[in-house]
């Protein structure tokens, strides 16, 4: 694949683990944004879990249109690779829910610990904010 427009000759795969287009992007606000020409955005496989999406791209199945996040160690290892440079942002985020009463306790905060440094390996910035709520009372 040399340009977008390639993507006519191969099977789209189907991320549709988010359902909200507006989260999530698709086939169709990549190939606008590419500039594509000639190329079926609605054609090809469909996973309700990104994972086997990925898989399906893995195993040869297609093209998939994933989240670099999930894809990483795929990517590293050279089992997919990215064929163009266009990415389109997401504007969803994944949250740490500490119960106020578990905050200091040292497992607790191991196990933040390296969630956020998990999260800080990937391409986007983590940060952490803490926000008490107080105990609602039925």
């Amino acid at each position: 694949m040399r340009a977008p427009d390639d993507l006519r000759h191969h099977k789209l795969i189907h991320d549709v683990s988010i359902v909200t287009p507006e989260i999530q992007p698709d086939w169709r606000a990549w190939l606008l944004k590419a500039g594509a020409v000639g190329v079926d955005p609605s054609r090809g496989l469909r996973f309700s879990l990104a994972d086997l999406a990925l898989q399906a791209a893995i195993n040869g199945f297609g093209v998939v249109l994933g989240r670099k996040t999930l894809a990483r160690d795929d990517i590293k290892s050279g089992q997919l690779i990215l064929p163009f440079k266009l990415e389109l942002p997401v504007s969803f985020s994944y949250f740490v829910v500490i119960p106020t009463s578990k905050f200091k306790d040292r497992a607790v905060g191991k196990f933040r610990d390296w969630l956020m440094s998990i999260a800080s390996e990937t391409d986007g910035p983590a940060s952490v904010r803490h926000h008490e709520r107080k105990k609602r009372r039925p």
